[in-house]
């Protein structure tokens, strides 16, 4: 299995690039950090769809993974956070 990081540790807002899950594929998703996350620390996971994105799940100190089996295209959202926290994923 290979890891890529979809997006580099950091504190300030941003999004990952797409993670695109095909049929019949799973993909892991995940948050990492030099640090201990604080509880508030949380990544929204979301799907595009043909109307906008649906948050579909979320990343955080309780939650460091997850893995995505439904095909579609995802991408994660970092808020403002005061701990530098990035993504990855591994497939």
């Amino acid at each position: 299995m290979a890891q890529a990081t979809v997006l580099a540790s950091g504190t300030t807002a941003a999004q990952s690039s797409d993670i695109v899950v095909l049929q019949g594929q799973s993909v892991t998703v995940g948050i990492f950090s030099a640090s201990p996350l604080p509880a508030t620390t949380r990544c929204a996971i979301s799907i595009k769809g043909p109307t906008g994105s649906q948050v579909v799940g979320w990343l955080n100190g309780d939650t460091v993974a997850t893995t995505i089996t439904a095909a579609g295209t995802y991408f994660v959202t970092r808020p403002v956070v005061a701990v530098a926290v990035g993504i990855f994923t591994e497939a």
